[in-house]
């Protein structure tokens, strides 16, 4: 860490500023991690930090993005959408990532309960033949276990909708609040990611 005047930073300091370097520092409390989160969203947090403070120093998000991967400009996007201290960014973009995460299990779950109920899972495919071949009373019996399987999907997926319109509130909220130019653009730019998630789910 380098302290460029009154600025803290991850890098050395730019021009003829002298600058010096503070080891071990961390000019923020840092915020309780969930116990839910991961190391991969732990990461993002900790990168969404450094991103905040170069924001805080002035950086803009399109200098930050010039020389960033796709994985970087989305982060760099998210933080610059989102208000608040650097730990209370982080925490907002850990939450945001274990949110994703359990989103994407929500959806391969419903994914491979609708396969199964209509005969696409390979085991279902080679039961085929004896379900066929089983008696009317039989199919009588299995009528409850489809049921609960559609109730199942049904209550999924209206989680998964659930979380999206929340999303879609929050970023709405931020919208409302205004920001500078390319924190609208962020805004925007998120929004329509979230309704394309939002159609393809079909909520």
């Amino acid at each position: 860490m380098y302290r460029c005047g009154n600025v803290y930073q991850d890098r050395p300091c730019e021009g003829a500023q002298v600058g010096k370097e503070v080891r071990n520092f961390d000019p923020t409390p840092k915020p309780v991690a969930s116990a839910s989160t991961d190391s991969q969203c732990r990461q993002r947090g900790i990168d969404s930090q450094k991103i905040v403070w170069s924001r805080e120093a002035g950086a803009l998000a399109e200098k930050l993005m010039a020389h960033a991967s796709d994985d970087e400009k989305s982060l760099i996007r998210d933080v610059y959408s989102k208000r608040g201290t650097a730990p209370e960014v982080r925490a907002a973009i850990e939450a945001d990532c274990v949110a994703a995460k359990k989103q994407a299990e929500l959806a391969a779950a419903m994914l491979a309960a609708s396969e199964k109920l209509q005969g696409k899972n390979p085991a279902s495919a080679a039961a085929a033949p004896a379900r066929a071949a089983a008696t009317d009373a039989k199919t009588t019996q299995a009528q409850p276990s489809d049921d609960a399987s559609l109730r199942k999907v049904a209550e999924m997926k209206k989680a998964l909708c659930t979380n999206i319109h929340a999303k879609l509130d929050d970023i709405q909220k931020n919208q409302r609040a205004g920001g500078s130019i390319a924190t609208m653009e962020s805004l925007n730019q998120r929004r329509r990611d979230v309704e394309t998630e939002r159609s393809r789910a079909g909520c």
